[in-house]
């Protein structure tokens, strides 16, 4: 299927879209399980460093021939950095050019014959077994395996799970085998590591948890971990640890000097919680602890604010998250009567960051901002809810699969009751709806609305054209469509009209996101704003064009149950009532 997307403008992030949040609790990480066997080290009978005196460097083609010992002595020579990225590119005027690309090359060939001879014969020598050129091949297959770290399918975490031993002899081997697996691979549980292990990973990793690599996340996990076991040499390792941080001349965009310091908040609240004292940033939020709202809409908007409780100033990002047309470092948490944790919603936009800047909030100060409920959490079945605000300075939160491992601040509860949507007969006009929808092309290349149809909208879908009369009758359609989908003769083209219909009618359940869905399809997105203490940003109308494609009728069909539990929320009653 070709694809073509233009992105929503993000325009001006004014150096300060908000930032905010607070302190509160941490997510509590799930219950740590058995602790695993500690995996035994051998002596490397290659250094784990680089040698004193730098050897004679071979020629780029020279780098196949070389055993593997001789492989990983070059490896060590040429990148004595082992957090580096071997995608980084070398410049033009850097003599060693050609020879480090060939030396990755022929070290990716190796590592991925290495690791995939060690997943498919049990026989064959353990980890912990291995000499150090020889492990370093298979961890670094195993860092290739894994793909992305935060991919959450079942793919994904059964790829982890097989590389978890190779990750754990990495941690217990140290030295650069360990600063590349903290870099490179997401530790999933650390429970297994001994006291000193962790003390050892805390001192190699000083930085705030980012998308782009996994030292700051691995961290958090770290100290979750040190926060469960607690005690009085925790502590105190903490302290010293944060004093380390401080020390530490921060360096901001561009090189700038900076006041955040890599970590600096996560480790403080971790030392706070262990003190048994308040986390240094809150989330207070304003107006009712009680909200109400009918299905499938939320509450539009909750004020929040961030305040410093700590008796110092420290840094908090301005801005950066806001692309996606919402504020991404906060997440908003749902559970329902049961206290089942309810999924959040999915990424919103095509792109996620933003324009950000840092600067210090004192003590007592607040940061205040508006968040937008609906953008965080999907339209939410008819029932009592209790929510609550989350915020973390470094991760957009808000997109993330999970925040286990993570430390976050967290405001007080909010209570939430969903009552159904019950539409008078008055309102609802089946018969136009069938005629406007029997009026739309289904031959047609399809045209999808991805917001509150309006203005923004009228140059894909015409007010006056069928499709433009049906959307403006807005939530009284969708009773209608609802039985539509249910008639065993709809066609997968006709169907593929009704999901989109609503989609834009709802903004649930997009379609255009779930695969062979629609076919082809040009679809235009709303303009969104987001305004926060000490700036913002926008975007105008973009779009995304499927200029061909092919429907998938059984999955069609399958997507479409997302819609059979609805008919339960949206009631058409007597007039009057």
């Amino acid at each position: 299927m070709s694809h073509r997307r233009s992105v929503p403008f993000a325009a001006i992030g004014l150096t300060a879209l908000l930032v905010a949040s607070a302190a509160g609790l941490a997510a509590a990480a799930e219950p740590e399980p058995a602790p695993a066997p500690v995996p035994k080290a051998v002596p490397a009978p290659c250094p784990a460093t680089a040698p004193a005196s730098q050897p004679v460097l071979p020629g780029a083609e020279e780098v196949p021939g070389l055993d593997d010992a001789k492989l990983y002595g070059l490896y060590l020579s040429l990148f004595p950095d082992p957090t580096a990225s071997e995608n980084e590119g070398y410049a033009t005027v850097d003599p060693q050019r050609h020879l480090k690309a060939a030396t990755w090359s022929e070290i990716a060939a190796r590592a991925d014959e290495r690791l995939a001879s060690f997943l498919a014969d049990p026989q064959l020598p353990a980890p912990d077994e291995l000499a150090q050129p020889g492990f370093f091949l298979i961890l670094y297959g195993a860092i290739r395996h894994t793909g992305h770290q935060y991919e959450s399918d079942e793919n994904a975490l059964e790829r982890r799970r097989q590389i978890e031993p190779i990750v754990r002899q990495a941690i217990v081997r140290g030295g650069k085998l360990c600063d590349l697996a903290l870099t490179r691979c997401r530790l999933d549980d650390v429970g297994w590591m001994t006291d000193a292990q962790l003390r050892d990973a805390l001192s190699r990793i000083r930085r705030s948890a980012n998308s782009w690599d996994e030292r700051g996340r691995n961290r958090e996990r770290i100290l979750c971990e040190i926060l469960r076991r607690r005690g009085p040499a925790w502590e105190k390792t903490l302290t010293e640890e944060l004093h380390r941080i401080e020390q530490i001349k921060p360096v901001g965009p561009f090189g700038m000097e900076s006041p955040h310091r890599g970590g600096y908040l996560e480790m403080l609240t971790a030392l706070r919680r262990l003190q048994g004292k308040p986390d240094p940033l809150h989330i207070e939020l304003a107006g009712p602890a009680r909200l109400e709202s009918v299905f499938p809409a939320l509450p539009s908007e909750i004020e929040a604010s961030l305040v410093n409780l700590d008796a110092d100033p420290y840094s908090l990002k301005r801005g950066g998250d806001y692309r996606s047309g919402r504020q991404a470092r906060w997440r908003i948490e749902a559970r329902d009567s049961a206290g089942t944790l309810l999924p959040e919603r999915e990424m919103l936009g095509a792109i996620g960051g933003g324009l950000f800047g840092e600067g210090p909030i004192a003590p007592g100060e607040k940061w205040t901002t508006q968040l937008d409920i609906g953008s965080f959490l999907p339209a939410l079945p008819p029932g009592e809810y209790t929510l609550r605000v989350l915020y973390h300075d470094g991760l957009c939160i808000a997109d993330e699969p999970s925040i286990d491992g993570l430390i976050v601040s967290s405001s007080s509860t909010l209570k939430l009751t969903v009552k159904p949507l019950e539409i008078p007969e008055s309102k609802v006009d089946a018969a136009k709806v069938r005629d406007l929808l029997a009026a739309i092309d289904e031959k047609a290349k399809l045209k999808v609305v991805g917001g509150t149809y309006g203005n923004w909208a009228y140059d894909l879908v015409a007010p006056d054209s069928p499709q433009g009369k049906l959307l403006a009758i807005g939530l009284p359609a969708v009773a209608t469509l609802l039985e539509t989908l249910d008639d065993p003769k709809l066609t997968p083209q006709r169907r593929a009209v009704v999901l989109s219909l609503l989609y834009s009618l709802t903004s649930q359940n997009d379609p255009t996101s779930a695969g062979p869905i629609l076919g082809a399809f040009k679809k235009a997105f709303g303009p969104w704003a987001v305004v926060g203490d000490g700036g913002g940003g926008f975007g105008i109308s973009g779009s995304e064009d499927v200029p061909e494609g092919n429907i998938d009728a059984a999955k069609q069909v399958e997507f479409a149950k997302r819609w059979s539990v609805w008919k339960q929320y949206v009631k058409v009653v007597p007039a009057g009532k």
